[in-house]
């Protein structure tokens, strides 16, 4: 994993009193065209409540790469924006895809409830 990735991943993770309005401004210029990395953005972004643009970049990187946790990740943030029958469609997609997914059938489960 590139250095840059492995920061996003960890600032995906850090307490929101960590995360600041300027990440993606900080960010923007060093982002690539990698699935993870931009799925890492997207989920600070939806950290930070900016849940449009979350959506965004974390279609991007679904599309990009159609990997489990980033189908999590983006369905997370569609159904908080409301949207749950599109994030319901990413998630049948992909569970269809990645059936062993852990972060995916917990993300699902929990939000499901």
């Amino acid at each position: 994993m590139k250095p840059i990735a492995k920061f996003l991943v960890l600032l995906g993770d850090a307490p929101r009193a960590f995360l600041f309005d300027g990440t993606q401004q900080l960010l923007g210029e060093v982002i690539e065209d990698d699935g993870y990395i931009v799925d890492s953005l997207g989920w600070v972004l939806y950290r930070l409540g900016d849940l449009k643009g979350a959506a965004e970049q974390l279609r991007r990187a679904y599309l990009g790469r159609p990997d489990g946790e980033i189908g999590a990740h983006l369905g997370e943030v569609l159904w908080m924006m409301g949207e749950r029958a599109e994030a319901e469609r990413i998630w049948q997609d992909a569970l269809k895809n990645h059936p062993e997914n852990e972060t995916l059938h917990k993300t699902v489960k929990r939000l499901r409830r």
